[in-house]
Parts: structure tokens; C-alpha cells; sequence
């Protein structure tokens, strides 16, 4: 896997009120930028590579090679049975569970609102 560093971390406010001058408006005048906040399991950073990701040697400072964690056939195919038999039982606690399990930097989000979490009608033949 190859990662591209992209330089320093830019705010999306500057970004935004850039492209808003490009585009030959002004920003907070002819359009207002709205902050709405973080939806639920949007990350606020980036990270180039994750813990167990190995970084090898750079043969450009600005290119990361990265050799990532293997998993076997056997492991992500019984991953996937588990989540697909807590999908057809409907637990979302269980798929929490298997997620902490199977995707090591997995983190729950602090809030999920009501509206963005909908249950699945099922129909009786």
C-alpha cells in the first residue's frame, strides 16, 4: 500500500472560504458558511497508518510505503458469517461487539441521533 503524505492539515472553513472566493463571491456575504458539526463516525484527523500497519523504508519523503496486517480467508469469511446472522436477528448490540472485535481501532461514536438509526420493516408472507 502506498500513502501519499499531503502536507500540512488544512481547516475546512479556509478551505471552503477559498473556494467561495474563487468561484468570484464573498464569503459571509453573498454565501454563508453553516457549521453544523461532526455527524456520527466522522473522524476529526486523519491518520496516515493505523498501529499495526508496518511503514517500510521511503524512497521519497512524501511517499509511504505501508505493509499492512494479513488476515487469513478463514477469518474474515467467519467475521462476515457472525455479522451477517446479527443482521437477520436485528442486535445492535452484538454487531457493537463484533465490530470492537474484528476492527481493532474501531471507536463508538459519542452520540447517534434517533433519525440516522432506522429499523428494518419486515413483511410476514
Amino acid at each position: 500500500i502506498f500513502v501519499l503524505d499531503m502536507g500540512k492539515q488544512v481547516k475546512i472553513k479556509v478551505l471552503a472560504e477559498q473556494m467561495i472566493r474563487l468561484a468570484g463571491l464573498r464569503p459571509h456575504e453573498d454565501i454563508e458558511i453553516e457549521t453544523t458539526g461532526i455527524r456520527a463516525g466522522e473522524k476529526m484527523q486523519e491518520e496516515l497508518f493505523t498501529d499495526d500497519e508496518q511503514s517500510l523504508r521511503k524512497k521519497h519523503k512524501r511517499i509511504h510505503q505501508v505493509k499492512a496486517k494479513v488476515q487469513t480467508w478463514r477469518k474474515v469469511s467467519g467475521a462476515l458469517q457472525a455479522f451477517k446472522k446479527t443482521v437477520e436477528i436485528e442486535d445492535p448490540l452484538q454487531a457493537k461487539n463484533l465490530l470492537k472485535k474484528y476492527v481493532p481501532n474501531f471507536q463508538e461514536p459519542q452520540h447517534v441521533p434517533d433519525s440516522s438509526v432506522r429499523r428494518r420493516k419486515t413483511r410476514k408472507s
